[in-house]
């Protein structure tokens, strides 16, 4: 009986959180290629059916939500497809005549057998209980994604040229995550979003030119069985992408894109190319797909303004308040972006440097923050307040030349580097411009680090 139901959800990949949606994803689109000898053959109703009876009950063992939608949208598809081919022409009375009345009862008959079957199983499983806790809002995997989607369309906003590969979940956990909320996120649990915000809006772009081109060549017209499930099983892809990251798994990418590559050498063969008409509707579609998803982020930019490029990130109504060079962790800690928006209100904006850049207005900025080992960049004209963090112990002569006429507090967990404290407070001693914040109980890890930047800085941030 565990073989039926399982105390785990179905997994394939062991890939970590997301592998039963991918295994959920891979059965979804078998499920769904299981019809094709329904369509291509007279008798190929029989050996549909099983081939996706088994495909389905696999895939309700993952409780694969976004797979479950997927799967049912292109069986759909598929047989309004069917519908209208066959009326469209007139073939409704040759195909009663082919399948007698008998013939299609105990088909209708099977398949009405399956779906009870399946659906009492869906039960036992509790697959019904998580659909309906999803539609009713009770279900918290379901409200995250609602967030992450919103943050998704905020960060396209935000970041014309990208947030960079692999960084959509980081920057979101940072900069759109309800601050105190200590999760992490890969992604942002959706494969299009994710890429279209770490990609930017070139890759954007390309990214719905190529979806919508695929569509065109797989779409049935003229009708073949061949583009119809080909069709449906890239609209299965896409949905799955849609409800979870589950596109990095290469397997989910082998039979739409072996189908893909049969349709276009059925077409060549065949020399049916998409038409004139077709690739006009295809091409305003990509322009309004772009357009709408450009439009769609545009208003729904949220609290605070955030403008985000490769090497750098401005956030708040003053960003040339506080500059942020270098982001320690191990000072700043793994969460900084929500310690910056906790005393943003307070301090009016930050531009946070991801690396040390060559050409800065520094002078521009009213602090400058330099957090552990990070290089000091030149800081030409800068006449503001500059504050390091847990300095290297070492820094060089350049730096100390430079440094020699700045105003300078330098902040050092007590209990971190004996040396580093030691031979700050003596550098600090030669030059009157210069304090040693100690902080007792704080080793490498500064908590509430912002409230040391002045005109924060008060009488219980130097104890």
């Amino acid at each position: 009986m565990e073989w039926f139901f399982p105390e785990y959800r179905l997994d394939w990949f062991g890939a970590g959180p997301s592998s039963p949606n991918k295994t959920g994803a891979l059965l979804a689109i078998l499920f769904v290629v299981s019809w094709w000898p329904a369509l291509r053959f007279r008798w190929g109703f029989w050996l549909s059916l099983p081939l996706a009876f088994v495909s389905a009950a696999l895939l309700l063992q993952t409780e694969s939500r976004g797979a479950l939608v997927g799967a049912g949208a292109a069986v759909m598809l598929l047989a309004s497809l069917r519908v209208w081919q066959v009326t469209r022409a007139d073939r409704l009375t040759t195909l009663k005549r082919r399948l007698k009345w008998k013939s299609l009862l105990l088909r209708g008959l099977s398949l009405l057998v399956a779906m009870i079957v399946l659906g009492l199983y869906a039960q036992r499983l509790g697959v019904n209980d998580r659909m309906t806790s999803m539609t009713a809002g009770e279900d918290e995997s379901a409200n995250v994604r609602v967030k992450l989607y919103s943050a998704g369309l905020q960060m396209i906003a935000a970041a014309p040229q990208g947030w960079g590969y692999g960084e959509a979940g980081n920057a979101y956990g940072q900069w759109y995550q309800e601050v105190g909320d200590g999760r992490s996120y890969l992604s942002l649990v959706n494969s299009h979003l994710t890429w279209m915000a770490e990609g930017g809006m070139l890759f954007q772009f390309l990214y719905i030119t190529g979806w919508c081109f695929v569509l065109m060549f797989c779409w049935p017209v003229p009708w073949t069985p061949l583009r119809a499930t080909a069709l449906a099983v890239w609209v299965t892809l896409g949905l799955c992408g849609f409800f979870s990251s589950v596109l990095t798994l290469v397997w989910l990418w082998v039979i739409p894109i072996l189908l893909l590559a049969l349709c276009v050498i059925q077409r060549l063969r065949s020399k049916q190319w998409p038409t004139k008409r077709q690739r006009l509707t295809v091409s305003y579609s990509v322009l309004a797909a772009f357009v709408g998803l450009q439009a769609m982020a545009g208003t729904s930019s949220g609290d605070p303004r955030i403008e985000a490029a490769p090497s750098y990130l401005r956030i708040g109504e003053k960003p040339e308040a506080i500059a942020l060079i270098g982001l320690d962790s191990k000072v700043l800690g793994d969460k900084y972006g929500h310690t910056i928006r906790e005393y943003l209100d307070e301090v009016g904006g930050f531009s946070v440097f991801h690396a040390v850049p060559d050409k800065t207005d520094w002078a521009a900025f009213d602090i400058i923050l330099v957090s552990g080992d990070t290089a000091l960049p030149k800081l030409g004209e800068f006449r503001g307040e500059l504050v390091w963090m847990n300095p290297p112990v070492d820094v060089g002569e350049a730096t100390l030349e430079q440094l020699k006429d700045q105003s300078l507090t330098v902040v050092i967990g007590g209990l971190g580097d004996w040396r580093r404290s030691r031979i700050w407070q003596s550098l600090a001693d030669a030059y009157s411009n210069w304090e040693v914040i100690e902080l007792r109980g704080v080793a490498d890890y500064i908590p509430n680090w912002p409230r040391y930047l002045k005109p924060l800085m008060d009488v219980n941030g130097r104890e």
